[in-house]
């Protein structure tokens, strides 16, 4: 029983650090460790709470050894953090590591590889892309920089990688970041979820682009980070890539191209949650140019992170996303929100039509931010919704916990909801929100 409330214990602890990132905490198996000898026994004879293990460039070589021996045959979750410049000498000595995990690549369930720098000569990333991982069922590879005298040249004439993680037939994650993209790519054959991180600019080709996804037939989430392909690259033709399954997509670009050549180019007739971050006022333009707007009828959740538009692209959108059933935004309160001035029908702008905007709507989330005004407007806007025959039940005001004291009361209808930004994606899944480019 003891043993099996310390694997509870550190799964806790697995999750808090998903959700908080907060690497201060002493390792559970070592704190249960030093409480007595009895549980010290018990600590050393519970294989599943030394299965994770996490490596710096100080980490102790002894250390790693004992965790795989305490670990016996279960499986193994590795984190490896290299963010950061290593001497000549420290370079070699890291090979002392690969030399302890990498046999071990049978048991890996999880690996995650950060890296500055990949040297040719100490080449960590490409060694442990050729080990024979079956197990293998998340996959987290970042590359900053890597040791060639021309990379534009290299990537140019860069093939499909081959040779890397031999077994993936139970890969279900897969994040991807920097040159990772473009030399570390495993099969995405069985991937659900897929983060593509364009962080250094080396866009692809349109045609890498779609063969990539295209070659991940059983996805339901994507998550795009960056210019992920070269301008004037993407083709006219909508509708060219494939997605049957997909269930949410992320997107966040630099230039305004890549928002609806992504949503046009894609047909996902299945897609429910679409969250876009920085936005600009005519990056959907495109978009609202549809004349079938019924390629999106599945969409029901739609979330705006760090941007606003105005009440006139508000009204495009909403043309297209028309079954909406609820909407987020990490950026503007309730008082200074477009979408709330539209809903309330202050706007100028004259509409042809008199049916209510987004009449499945039945939850809005905004930031709190204390304003006296703030619950008289949400209540005036559910009072509005009604009136129109078109309630919103639940209007979320969302805080940090700290901001606990400037709440005083609530109205019929609104709620105010303790949650932080970064919060894991997709929803319910465990994973390391320091890790994800998208959130920061």
């Amino acid at each position: 029983m003891l043993s099996e409330l310390f694997e509870i214990g550190k799964k806790w602890q697995l999750e808090c650090l998903a959700d908080e990132g907060n690497q201060d905490e002493m390792p559970f198996e070592l704190l249960v460790s030093q409480i007595c000898s009895h549980t010290r026994r018990v600590a050393l004879s519970t294989p599943r709470i030394w299965t994770w293990i996490d490596i710096h460039p100080s980490t102790v070589h002894e250390r790693i050894i004992a965790y795989i021996a305490r670990s016996a045959s279960a499986w193994l979750d590795i984190r490896i953090d290299i963010m950061q410049n290593l001497s000549p000498a420290d370079e070699k000595a890291f090979v002392v590591v690969l030399d302890i995990i990498c046999p071990q690549a049978h048991r890996w369930r999880r690996l995650s590889v950060f890296r500055l720098f990949e040297r040719r000569e100490n080449a960590v990333v490409k060694r442990m892309w050729n080990c024979n991982s079956p197990g293998l069922r998340y996959l987290s590879l970042v590359v900053e920089d890597i040791d060639h005298e021309n990379i534009n040249e290299l990537v140019s004439h860069l093939g499909t990688p081959t040779g890397v993680f031999r077994s993936t037939a139970h890969l279900r994650f897969v994040r991807l970041g920097g040159f990772a993209l473009h030399f570390f790519r495993p099969l995405l054959d069985s991937v659900v979820i897929l983060h593509l991180d364009e962080t250094k600019h080396i866009p692809w080709k349109y045609k890498k682009f779609r063969e990539i996804l295209l070659n991940a037939p059983s996805l339901l989430h994507l998550s795009i980070y960056g210019d992920i392909v070269a301008p004037r690259s993407w083709p006219q033709r909508q509708n060219d890539i494939s997605m049957p399954f997909l269930l949410s997509l992320r997107i966040c670009g630099v230039s305004g191209e890549v928002y609806s050549n992504i949503l046009l180019i894609i047909n996902a007739p299945v897609l429910e949650s679409l969250i876009l971050k920085r936005l600009q006022e005519h990056d959907l333009d495109a978009l609202g140019e549809l004349v079938d707007v019924s390629r999106f009828i599945n969409l029901r959740s739609l979330t705006f992170w760090d941007f606003d538009v105005s009440v006139y692209t508000y009204e495009r959108i909403m043309h297209v996303f028309q079954n909406i059933t609820s909407f987020s935004t990490f950026h503007s309160a309730l008082p200074d929100s477009h979408l709330v001035e539209l809903l309330l029908d202050k706007s100028e702008i004259t509409r042809s039509d008199e049916l209510p905007l987004w009449p499945t709507l039945k939850t809005l989330s905004f930031p709190l931010n204390g304003d006296d005004d703030e619950m008289n407007i949400a209540q005036a806007l559910i009072i509005s919704r009604n009136t129109n025959g078109c309630s919103i039940p639940a209007i979320l005001l969302c805080a940090s916990a700290d901001e606990e004291a400037i709440v005083e009361s609530e109205v019929q209808g609104v709620k105010v909801v303790y949650s932080s930004r970064l919060a894991t994606w997709p929803p319910n899944f465990v994973d390391h929100v320091r890790d994800d480019v998208f959130l920061h």
